[in-house]
């Protein structure tokens, strides 16, 4: 007689959240640029930029004000497949569940007063 016990697999993610990876979009746009099978070369042709010119607004220098406009980002990840510019903005601006949660309670508590005012207005127009 033979048990069948069920398997359980366990996996484990060890890469830190986006946002802890890269601490602004710029990062995360020169990581798909520098990663992409394209290269440099292509992702700036296909940005209608000169190679240097991507390279100066993916590496912000104080003695160089170049910064990487909104329009390129969309190119970079058409060029590069790289959806990690996309996935670090929503990591960056759209909550979990958790937070939301969170944060709709915290807006309920700050309307509590309000919506007990309104109702006192109610109960004396009757």
């Amino acid at each position: 007689m033979t048990s069948s016990s069920p398997s359980i697999q366990l996996s484990i993610d060890f890469q830190p959240l986006l946002t802890e990876q890269y601490k602004t979009l710029v990062e995360v746009c020169a990581a798909a640029v520098y990663a992409s099978r394209a290269g440099l070369s292509g992702v700036a042709a296909h940005c209608d930029l000169s190679p240097s010119q991507l390279t100066r607004m993916l590496n912000p220098d104080a003695d160089d004000p170049r910064n990487l406009p909104a329009w390129a980002v969309p190119k970079i990840v058409e060029a590069t497949g790289d959806q990690r510019p996309i996935l670090w903005l929503v990591a960056k601006f759209v909550p979990d569940e958790k937070t939301r949660q969170r944060l709709a309670v915290t807006k309920l508590v700050g309307l509590l007063p309000e919506i007990q005012n309104a109702l006192a207005v109610l109960r004396e127009e009757k």
